[in-house]
């Protein structure tokens, strides 16, 4: 987290992110007290939905279409990919900056997904920062990262199959 927040600690352009889930037929997003938000904002990116009223929700909420529209992020962070398919195949979502520049990305997740409380949220900060600002990050191996990690807190070694499956989760 120390060697990402130094990189980023400058940039005065930040990527504007909105955290959009969808789950049981509705997009909700996530709060500041949310740990995603923290992993966003030490990545530095801006969440979006941060900025909203925080007494309307504790860790996430649900908004509508018109939120997202007003929001128009910069990159759309999202839990499955149901959640990316609903939101680039949502029409009123076209003109978003994040869909028609293809920044829709999905959560990667192991053990469980990356972006909520687990042992590879660690690994989080090191994956928004390499999608977030990939000219800043070009040494930054996140493969190699993600097989250090699973080889030292859970002393597993993972094939490149298994590594792809995590970066990639179906």
């Amino acid at each position: 987290m120390k060697f990402i927040s130094e990189k980023v600690q400058n940039i005065k352009d930040k990527k504007r992110v909105l955290a959009l889930n969808f789950n049981s037929g509705n997009f909700s997003t996530i709060s500041s007290k949310d740990i995603g938000a923290e992993y966003i904002k030490i990545a530095g990116g801006i969440n979006l939905s941060s900025q909203d009223n925080e007494a309307d929700f504790k860790i996430s909420k649900t908004i509508n279409e018109e939120q997202v529209i007003i929001f128009n992020p910069d990159i759309i962070i999202t839990n499955s990919h149901e959640g990316k398919e609903k939101i680039l195949n949502n029409p009123p979502f076209e003109k978003l900056k994040a869909v028609k520049e293809g920044a829709v990305f999905v959560v990667p997740g192991g053990v469980y997904l990356w972006s909520v409380r687990s042992a590879e949220g660690a690994l989080q900060p090191l994956w928004l920062a390499k999608i977030f600002y990939p000219e800043i990050f070009t040494e930054l191996n996140l493969e190699d990262e993600v097989k250090k990690f699973y080889l030292k807190f859970y002393r597993y070694e993972l094939s490149d199959e298994e590594l792809k499956e995590i970066l990639n989760p179906k």
